[in-house]
């Protein structure tokens, strides 16, 4: 989930709504609910039903937009901004924001010291080959090796299942973060 969709929840009765995503946001929210699906076979009203859930986690990608959205979450509810972490903590709340896990491959699209300078998406987690293939290469930026994605999102998001498992490999790094704050939480609990 992106920090630009903060906007498009609501929370009423304890719940929340969704209104629209982007394509990447799409994919990022296919792939968690698929996850939390199988992960709650024994019971599927705990990822069903909105008003069960008890934490949210809100990814976005780590692009100068992501990045000043993430900075400006609600200072007063939110961990303080630090340009060097990808997470920051609700407060009060069992409630995160993410920006992308930086792929090793990727290390280049996003710089340390600049947010205006930061150009990874989804889409940049998957090979150039498979990204070429789908016409979402786009140009160099600077006559760097740092690319943007072009094109019909929509379209390459509805192929995703056809890719090859090797091409989610460069997610293995922000799911086992999340995992890693899950069984933080679950501890805290015990």
């Amino acid at each position: 989930m992106s920090a630009r969709t903060y906007k498009n929840f609501e929370t009423r009765d304890r719940g929340f709504r969704l209104y629209s995503l982007s394509s990447s946001q799409s994919i990022l929210f296919n792939m968690f609910t698929t996850i939390i699906r199988y992960a709650d076979k024994g019971d599927i009203n705990k990822s069903i039903n909105l008003t069960e859930i008890e934490g949210i986690v809100i990814i976005d990608e780590n692009d100068r937009e992501g990045n000043e959205q993430f900075k400006g979450l609600n200072k007063s509810c939110f961990e303080d901004y630090d340009i060097s972490k990808e997470s920051r903590k609700h407060g009060s709340k069992d409630a995160w924001g993410f920006l992308l896990t930086i792929p090793v491959s990727r290390s280049k699209f996003v710089t340390s010291d600049d947010i205006t300078q930061r150009y990874l998406v989804i889409e940049h987690y998957f090979s150039d080959d498979l990204l070429k293939k789908f016409n979402k290469y786009g140009q160099n930026i600077l006559g760097a090796e740092v690319f943007k994605i072009i094109g019909d999102k929509d379209s390459f998001a509805s192929n995703v299942e056809s890719f090859d498992i090797s091409e989610f490999e460069n997610f293995r790094q922000l799911f086992e973060k999340l995992n890693n704050l899950l069984q933080s939480i679950q501890n805290s609990y015990k």
